[in-house]
């Protein structure tokens, strides 16, 4: 074990041990408002589950700053965790600090609903907190691997922000975030920056540092996990349910008015059974453009273009959808308050070790 994982985990157990039961009060009844669901794990790649498709956000970062402010708005956490009152404070020095970047003394402020979007999203705005909270997981994971590679000689960059790193993660079929798909004026795209190509030794201590960096984070994973295999099961079953599919006949007439059932690869007709046919119908169009050799400005066009089909077709559905699971999710975080409860504290343990070994 490396000193930086054994530092790593007793900051992890030094600040568990400083938050007691009674420290994180009964939840609060959810909104009926914006939400999400799904999401990578804490790792470096996807978490199993709904977290994350093959889609990525390619529009201003303000879009994607901008789901905390929507999740505020809808009322739908609240301050449900106050900070801990009896956190340590930093001792009066005469020293002259050394100057750093500060790190808020209780970041990510959207910790709470951050859990709730990763693991137990039932809306595409939960979702888009979710995607967020990992980003700013990733962008301390990047600052403790930037100061282990320093360690070693190599120079490793930290600068992409949480915004930035969570643009990427969407997911259409289940919890579509429509609010920002407005606000975007288009659909994801499936750009993928290249990464540069490394040395075999920077990339062998670039993957020992950045193992020692996600550990951190592990422990959230392993909490809030299990929450994550009840809830979906839930959401597979609503978004199957007879509420939901009696939309489908007004989601198909709406899609027909945009050319519906036409094949854009070439196939045959097909039918729009489910919301993930009619997501898969517009994504066809912008994958057929691609292989077909569509430029990136055409691309884009089809992006605006269908991203405002998308919302207006969608709309009815996803109401539905996200009342009923929203519903549903207030009924499961009161039958597992502990369990839940739990994973919050666990959260704000390993961020507490985080922030420490990233300064």
């Amino acid at each position: 074990m490396s000193s930086l994982e054994e530092r790593a985990r007793a900051a992890v157990r030094a600040t568990a041990a400083e938050i007691a039961p009674d420290d994180v009060p009964p939840l609060l009844p959810l909104a009926a408002g914006g939400a999400r669901a799904g999401g990578s794990a804490p790792g470096r790649g996807r978490r199993p589950g709904r977290r994350g498709g093959a889609w990525q956000w390619g529009v201003p970062l303000a879009a994607a700053a901008a789901v905390v402010a929507v999740i505020a708005a809808a009322g739908v956490l609240g301050d449900v965790l106050p900070a801990h009152p009896n956190a340590p404070r930093p001792a009066a020095s005469t020293a002259k600090p050394t100057p750093r970047k500060a790190v808020p003394s209780n970041y990510p402020p959207n910790l709470v609903g951050g859990v709730i979007g990763l693991y137990l999203p039932a809306s595409g705005a939960q979702y888009s907190t979710g995607a967020l909270f990992l980003g700013e997981m990733r962008a301390l994971e990047n600052k403790i691997a930037s100061r282990c590679m320093a360690g070693r000689g190599y120079r490793y960059p930290a600068t992409a922000t949480p915004a930035e790193l969570a643009r990427g993660d969407w997911d259409l079929s289940q919890f579509p975030d429509l609010g920002a798909i407005e606000r975007a004026g288009t659909l994801p795209s499936n750009f993928l920056p290249k990464e540069p190509v490394e040395s075999k030794a920077y990339q062998s201590a670039l993957g020992q540092c950045m193992s020692a960096a996600d550990a951190v984070f592990r422990p959230i994973d392993r909490a809030a996990r299990p929450l994550l295999s009840l809830s979906i099961t839930i959401v597979d079953r609503i978004q199957a349910s007879a509420p939901v599919t009696s939309t489908l006949a007004g989601l198909r007439a709406c899609a027909a008015s945009y050319g519906w059932p036409s094949e854009p690869y070439g196939s045959p007709n097909s039918t729009i059974n489910s919301f993930g046919d009619f997501v898969d119908w517009i994504a066809s169009y912008i994958d057929g453009a691609g292989s077909r050799g569509a430029s990136d400005a055409q691309l884009n066009a089809l992006n605006r273009h269908w991203g405002a089909v998308f919302v207006r077709c969608a709309r009815p559905t996803v109401a539905v959808m996200e009342r009923l699971q929203l519903a549903a999710q207030r009924v499961f975080l009161s039958q597992h308050q502990e369990r839940f409860a739990a994973a919050v504290r666990t959260a704000r343990a390993a961020f507490a070790a985080a922030e420490g070994l990233a300064r």
